[in-house]
């Protein structure tokens, strides 16, 4: 089961206790992912299809609710795919005699008037807005798994749909994006902070938990990683910086010899042909008495120089 299917289950369970929210809910199934068909009697119906069984069910349950007896709906799986079932919703509707091409299909599904607002007027109330939202995830959205990208939107064949769609999620500072992908208008969200907000308003809170679950491993991760990779480099360097000042060291002894060495240069040098992992630090402290980092990079230096000296066949002055 993917993730998507994972939050959609949740929120199928949810059932908005007020009617406004359960009309709220059910027009945003018909207006993102609804079609206009006849059947053999000519009789106007609204079908919603969808791979989630979950979801048709609550499309069958709200219809119930919110019309009672009102509308029939028959629910068929079609097995052409070996992967999935597809659920197709009918609901008969009353068309009041008039054309089916002659009406949208927000108005064959009246919400109240006092919440017409669900089309985009600022006066919806919170609590309907979220019934909306939630309603637009199970009829047409998805959500990436958190382990491997941060993205969730939500599709609709309806461009004006989609532009409402940014409204409502405005009213939650969710800052969505908008693009479209062949027939289809999709408003997206690709920050994780968004993505947790907007699965906090439509009350997907398990699936939040775990999301948040996610993000916090991931974050400890990456940030473990980093530390590593910082230290890794750290370390890269201090040895090829040794390894350097070895050679050096090594060139002054085969040539002229370390028992020549000022005595200063005498004692870090010695220290570091026995102590080749030792950062400049360590040598510092193991050197009696106890120098700095700063006095012991002062001497290695000056041995490194020594050595360009003479391998650029230049007279070493004593």
């Amino acid at each position: 089961m993917s993730y998507s299917q994972k939050a959609k289950n949740e929120l199928a369970r949810k059932m908005p206790g007020r009617e406004c929210c359960q009309r709220a809910e059910f027009r945003a199934f018909i207006e993102i992912n609804s079609s206009i068909v006849s059947d053999s009697k000519d009789n106007l119906q609204l079908r919603f299809t969808t791979k989630n069984a979950s979801a048709a069910r609550k499309v069958f349950k709200l219809n119930k609710l919110v019309f009672g007896d009102a509308s029939r709906i028959n629910i068929r799986k079609n097995r052409s795919s070996n992967i999935n079932n597809l659920y197709i919703v009918r609901i008969s509707v009353n068309t009041e005699n008039k054309k089916a091409e002659e009406r949208e299909i927000p108005d064959l599904v009246d919400i109240g008037e006092e919440h017409n607002a669900v089309l985009g007027n600022q006066g919806l109330w919170d609590c309907c807005t979220r019934a909306y939202l939630r309603g637009a995830f199970l009829a047409g959205g998805s959500l990436v798994d958190p382990k491997k990208a941060y993205h969730l939107e939500i599709r609709s064949s309806r461009e004006n749909i989609s532009h409402g769609l940014l409204t409502h999620m405005g009213r939650f500072h969710l800052e969505p994006g908008i693009s479209r992908r062949k027939q289809w208008y999709v408003v997206y969200l690709k920050e994780a902070d968004r993505i947790a907000d907007f699965l906090n308003a439509v009350g997907a809170h398990t699936t939040l938990l775990d999301f948040e679950d996610i993000r916090v491993y991931k974050g400890v991760r990456n940030r473990v990683n980093r530390l590593v990779n910082c230290e890794t480099a750290n370390m890269s360097k201090s040895i090829n910086a040794s390894l350097m000042q070895i050679d050096a060291i090594r060139t002054i002894r085969d040539t002229v010899g370390l028992e020549k060495l000022p005595e200063g240069l005498y004692e870090i040098a010695k220290l570091r042909l026995e102590n080749a992992d030792a950062s400049l630090k360590e040598l510092g402290e193991i050197h009696h008495p106890p120098m700095s980092k700063p006095s012991v990079n002062y001497r290695m230096r000056k041995l490194m120089s020594m050595a360009n000296k003479i391998k650029s066949g230049k007279c070493l002055e004593g």
